[in-house]
């Protein structure tokens, strides 16, 4: 019982990774959501707008719930020394590696949908190489992790910013839905 207590990670890394991962999810769907601001400014009212910002904040709230989700459940489950002895640090590089390699997906979506199954696997293999790379990176250099953790300490602030919009948001899904 010792050893799956041990396992566990504490709220406030959860904190610390949610906010790691808030910080560019949110920022992405903030941006999306801009981009297409001032066109639907023509054709839709203040209140389908509104709709459409409290999709993407749920969205993103659930989204970053799930990545955090993924981040404790390897954690719980690969061996303490890959993972969970340092794990702010280490997940924080795991989600944001993902998040680049996700915007870079979006932005070449048409191509990667015309790959050939030898190519994506290719461009899988390139992403574990950074993951992997990342990981002895952070491995071996404890400033490094330091400087991760301390972002990570500081980027938290946002989500209380984030959080109370994305409950807004989920309040006014739920009212749009009733």
């Amino acid at each position: 019982m010792a050893t799956f207590k041990e396992r566990l990670v504490s709220p406030k890394e959860v904190w610390l990774l949610l906010a790691v991962a808030a910080l560019p999810i949110y920022s992405w769907s903030i941006y999306h959501f801009l981009e297409r601001f001032t066109g639907w400014l023509y054709y839709l009212t203040v209140w389908e707008i509104a709709g459409i910002f409290a999709y993407t904040q749920a969205f993103a709230l659930i989204e970053s719930l799930l990545v955090v989700a993924g981040v404790v459940l390897m954690a719980l489950v690969l061996p303490r020394r890959l993972l969970r002895a340092d794990l702010v640090p280490m997940g924080a590089a795991v989600i944001l590696l993902s998040t680049l390699w996700a915007i870079l997906a979006q932005y070449n979506d048409q191509v990667l949908r015309e790959l050939s199954l030898p190519i994506l696997l290719l461009w899988a293999g390139i992403y574990l190489t950074t993951i992997i790379a990342a990981w002895f990176l952070l491995y071996r250099s404890r400033r490094v992790k330091q400087l991760i953790h301390s972002v990570a300490e500081r980027v938290s602030v946002l989500l209380y910013l984030y959080l109370p919009l994305s409950f807004l948001g989920l309040l006014i899904v739920l009212l749009r839905n009733l």
